[in-house]
């Protein structure tokens, strides 16, 4: 088999401005969610965030969990990538 034939495309939102005074995001969520949903394409639930810690990481050559225990900062993206993952293993069981 060539893996879990899935009914949707997905959308991960990702370089999301962390600072919340920068409201760039908002000003074209409802275009995004209007063009998703006219496509046939799920936005997940989880946005990864413009942060230093995966431009950093990638540098020394780890993954942002890896790189946490290096530089502790690194949680937030640390988090981030989890919660998808975990997200993404949800989508796939339920294509079972």
């Amino acid at each position: 088999s060539m893996g879990i034939p899935l009914e949707k495309n997905y959308l991960v939102i990702s370089r999301k401005p962390t600072n919340e005074r920068i409201n760039i995001l908002a000003q074209v969520k409802n275009k995004i969610v209007k063009i998703a949903t006219e496509h046939n394409i799920k936005i997940m639930k989880t946005e990864i965030g413009n942060r230093m810690a995966y431009e950093e990481s990638t540098t020394m050559g780890l993954n942002v969990k890896e790189y946490k225990r290096y530089k502790p900062q690194a949680a937030k993206a640390a988090d981030e990538m989890s919660t998808l993952v975990e997200e993404i293993k949800l989508i796939c069981n339920m294509g079972k």
